[in-house]
């Protein structure tokens, strides 16, 4: 069932970008596929710097896809994430959304759709797929599990 969660706040996640990449589009197409181009970089800077690095995105990765995409980057050393590499994943998270805000802004109706896709998203992901993954390395796999024993 976290597979299918897991798939699920992928696809949120990226109609949430689809909508953002319109908004652009709307404006200049040259403007939309810098964003496309920004969005493929910075998805697979975010797969490399943290996925590849989890020791189950190969057996059991909640979100599918993104562990079979680990597997197309140089073999890492699975462990502890560094201050660096977390700081690296939170700033490609929040520019992904809040990069498109101001074109988001003159559109309400994508705005919205974009944040609520956001949001439903980040809940699949928090009430679903964390409490099931076994990656003792993530922040979130250890807060999890800490509620889960109190």
């Amino acid at each position: 069932m976290t597979k299918v969660h897991g798939v699920f706040s992928l696809f949120l996640l990226s109609l949430s970008q689809a909508l953002a990449m319109t908004a652009m589009f709307l404006e200049s197409v040259y403007l939309g596929l810098g964003y496309a181009i920004f969005l493929m970089a910075t998805s697979l800077t975010i797969v490399y710097t943290y996925c590849t690095k989890c020791p189950v995105r190969t057996t059991s990765c909640g979100h599918v896809f993104v562990g079979k995409i680990t597997q197309i980057f140089p073999e890492r050393k699975e462990g502890p994430y560094s201050q660096f590499e977390y700081t690296i994943v939170v700033i490609a998270l929040l520019s992904l959304i809040m990069i498109p805000q101001y074109w988001l802004w003159n559109n309400r109706g994508l705005l919205i759709a974009f944040w609520i896709l956001v949001i439903l998203a980040g809940a699949e992901i928090n009430r679903f797929v964390c409490p099931q993954c076994d990656n003792s390395q993530c922040i979130a796999c250890k807060k999890q599990k800490a509620i889960k024993k109190n």
